[in-house]
């Protein structure tokens, strides 16, 4: 903790005593020893250590800036990971509660209805057909079953039919995504 104060308490003095010597400076108020020479020369700085000085302040400045806007940054980002952590945490317990909402549906009822709502909640019972083990029967029986039971509507489609899920349906295994 003592740390984090150094780096602005040091900026914080030697910005201080940079301006006291510079405005001592302009007001041409020497900050050396009375001297015994008589030309006047040594009550204003030289232009070289004026120059030095200036640069010290400036990165003085600059050190104390970064400081108190990489703590609010700090604290900026410590607050959206957290947003996100909370965003997250609830997006993982929907999908848990939609895993369990699938447990009361067979293997390929199950299947039929994960490829669909990773398919936006529509698809062709010929491309349900074509997936890993599946075939055109299975996928017929379990859309008929999904379909009793008000969870899937059929459009016919050509030589295939289109399947969709029942809005309400795919609102609540979704999550209103």
């Amino acid at each position: 903790m003592r740390k984090n104060i150094v780096l602005p308490a040091t900026s914080g003095i030697v910005i201080v005593v940079i301006l006291i010597i510079s405005i001592l400076n302009f007001f041409g108020i020497s900050i050396y020893p009375l001297s015994v020479s008589y030309c006047g020369c040594h009550r204003m700085l030289p232009n070289q250590l004026f120059l030095i000085l200036a640069v010290l302040l400036i990165i003085s400045v600059t050190l104390f800036s970064y400081y108190f806007l990489s703590k609010r940054m700090e604290r900026k980002i410590d607050s959206q990971i957290e947003m996100l952590s909370k965003i997250i945490s609830k997006r993982e317990k929907k999908e848990k509660e939609n895993k369990s909402l699938l447990k009361f549906f067979r293997d390929t009822e199950r299947i039929v209805i994960e490829a669909l709502i990773e398919n936006g909640g529509k698809m062709l019972q010929s491309d349900l057909s074509k997936m890993k083990n599946m075939t055109k029967l299975k996928v017929h029986r379990a859309i008929k079953s999904l379909e009793s039971k008000g969870v899937v509507k059929t459009e016919s489609q050509g030589k295939t039919n289109k399947v969709t899920l029942v809005k309400g349906v795919r609102e609540l295994l979704e999550g209103a995504n």
